[in-house]
């Protein structure tokens, strides 16, 4: 015999997982920033987690204490020469977007990931990256992961037409146009997440965006917020 028993009231707090895409880029804006990011809500999945990881081995202090994820950021100059490969897990996001970041720093660098990963063209970014003046190649003609960037410096700005509708090709440019001299445009196959250019105004930037173009000039600088990561939303 079975028996059921009927609940006539529920009580509780329910926390909704942070949203992944602002996650992300919480982490990393907090990395580039001047000051102390606090950052609420966090997503900590396993993507998340490497972005995470991939900065402190970058030379970000990054302390989780529970509910609040401080960044203690040290700006586009304070990153600092990786001791090891920097490893990815299977975090797309992260290595594209991270591709980005690297392309404007004055080391060279190697990024790398899970089988899966290994396997994910990365040619949507060392293409256009390559164009700014970074040297940045992986294996076979799509140069999969692991990818070795050696960054530049003085990276030039780009026009470039996105060939398909990404917002982590997009943001990866975006990262890269914010180090360069003068000003980058890049025009969207498709409008995408914009998460990145509401964050770049979020941490004190500035960027224009009319339509599918995005108009970015480069030497920005960030000033440390406090973040409240939202609801995660689908894709």
């Amino acid at each position: 015999m079975k028996l059921r028993r009927s609940v006539e009231k529920l009580q509780g707090v329910i926390r909704v997982p942070g949203d992944k895409s602002i996650s992300h880029r919480s982490i990393i804006f907090g990395s580039l920033a001047k000051g102390v990011t606090r950052v609420h809500d966090i997503l900590r999945g396993e993507d998340v987690l490497s972005t995470m990881q991939v900065f402190r081995d970058l030379g970000v202090k990054i302390e989780d204490n529970g509910d609040i994820v401080e960044v203690h950021g040290v700006g586009f100059d304070g990153l600092q020469v990786p001791k090891n490969d920097l490893d990815m897990g299977n975090s797309g996001t992260s290595i594209r977007l991270i591709s980005g970041v690297l392309a404007g720093q004055d080391f060279e660098a190697t990024m790398f990931g899970d089988d899966s990963l290994s396997k994910r063209p990365m040619d949507r970014v060392t293409i256009p990256l390559s164009q700014m003046g970074v040297e940045i190649s992986g294996q076979t003609e799509r140069d999969l992961p692991p990818l070795t960037i050696k960054g530049n410096k003085n990276l030039k700005p780009i026009r470039y037409q996105l060939p398909v509708a990404s917002a982590q090709v997009k943001s990866a440019l975006i990262f890269a146009a914010l180090q360069a001299e003068g000003e980058s445009v890049i025009v969207e196959k498709e409008l995408t997440r914009n998460h990145t250019e509401d964050m770049i105004v979020q941490f004190g930037g500035q960027l224009e965006v009319n339509g599918k173009e995005i108009r970015i000039q480069g030497g920005q600088e960030f000033i440390a917020q406090e973040i409240t990561v939202q609801e995660n939303q689908p894709v």
